[in-house]
């Protein structure tokens, strides 16, 4: 009998497997932090998300930008100016995300009503990085 369970365990935990192996999903996960008052980091960081996005597949690949530091400028609904419009497409795509540190925010003085409706106010950036890196996320630093 108990050669028999471990078959069926083990028939289960295969199963499993190759469900979760079968799901749709993204199979690469990027976190691109940018904290920088240099805008070329953030236009860097735009970039660098159209390459993978354009050679990874689409459904393949989930991406997460956090904004925190003096960064958090850049996507204020005054500033943002003509990256709004690139911002929004990424967006769109769903493979794609903006977070902006609320603490940073209020340390310049903004409030969230302040931010593009497309990126999403996240309480604080460091702790939202560190939840990311724990689901798999790849952090890169433009």
């Amino acid at each position: 009998m108990k050669p028999a369970r471990g078959f069926a365990s083990l028939s289960a935990i295969l199963f499993v497997a190759a469900v979760a192996a079968a799901q749709p999903g993204p199979r690469l996960k990027i976190l691109f932090h940018v904290d920088s008052p240099d805008s070329a980091r953030l236009e860097m960081a735009l970039h660098n998300m159209q390459s993978a996005e354009m050679h990874s597949g689409r459904g393949t690949i989930r991406m997460v930008v956090v904004a925190n530091g003096p960064a958090v400028k850049f996507l204020l609904k005054k500033k943002a100016g003509k990256i709004t419009e690139e911002i929004d497409k990424l967006v769109a795509t769903g493979e794609v995300e903006f977070h902006v540190c609320e603490t940073s925010l209020k340390a310049f003085g903004y409030r969230a009503s302040d931010v593009l409706s497309s990126c999403r106010v996240v309480p604080a950036g460091v702790i939202d990085i560190a939840k990311l890196e724990e689901e798999g996320y790849a952090y890169i630093k433009p």
